[in-house]
C-alpha cells in the first residue's frame, strides 16, 4: 500500500517567491541608500532609500520563514516517527527483561513473607538475618544499612 505524496499548496511557493523578491529589493535599497545616493553636504546615508530598504528587509524574513512551514512540519513529523520506532524497540526490550525480573522478585518476596522474613531465601547472603533486609524491588537479601541494592542497583528507602 503506497502513500500518496501530498503536494504543498501553491500559496507557500508564492510566499517564497515574494519573500525572495522583497529580500533582493530591500538589500538593493539599503545598498543605494548607503553607497550610491549619499547626502551631498554630509557623510550620512540617504534615509529616503535606507529606511524603506530596512523595512522591506525586515518584512521579508517572516515571509520567508512562513513559506517554509510545511517543509519544517514534514521534517518534524518524520523525526517523531523515527523516535517512535526507535522507542518501540527499546520499550519492547525493556519490558521483556523487566518481566523476568518482576517474576523472580515476586517469587522471592512471596517466599520471604511465607517464612515470616526470618530466614534468608538467598544462599549467597553472607550477613546474618538480623543485619539484612529484602530489597523491595528485586527481593534479594541486602545489608540493613545499604542505600542501594547490590543486585539490581535500585535506591532503598
Amino acid at each position: 500500500m503506497k502513500k500518496e505524496k501530498v503536494k504543498e499548496p501553491k500559496l507557500f511557493f508564492v510566499l517564497r517567491v515574494i519573500a525572495c523578491f522583497a529580500l533582493v529589493i530591500g538589500i538593493t535599497l539599503i545598498f543605494l541608500g548607503t553607497l550610491v545616493f549619499r547626502e551631498e553636504k554630509t557623510d550620512f546615508p540617504n534615509f529616503g532609500f535606507l529606511a524603506p530598504g530596512i523595512f522591506i528587509l525586515v518584512i521579508s524574513f517572516p515571509l520567508f520563514f512562513i513559506s517554509f512551514l510545511p517543509k519544517i512540519h514534514k521534517a518534524g513529523v518524520r523525526m517523531v516517527k523515527y523516535l517512535e520506532e526507535t522507542a518501540k524497540d527499546d520499550l519492547r526490550d525493556i519490558s521483556n527483561n523487566r518481566a523476568d525480573i518482576v517474576e523472580e522478585s515476586v517469587t522471592k518476596v512471596a517466599s520471604a513473607v511465607k517464612t515470616g522474613w526470618d530466614s534468608p531465601t538467598d544462599n549467597t547472603a553472607t550477613n546474618t538475618v538480623e543485619n539484612t533486609v529484602y530489597c523491595r524491588y528485586c527481593g534479594k537479601q541486602i545489608p540493613t544499612d545499604s542505600k542501594f541494592c547490590q543486585y539490581c542497583g535500585k535506591q532503598q528507602l
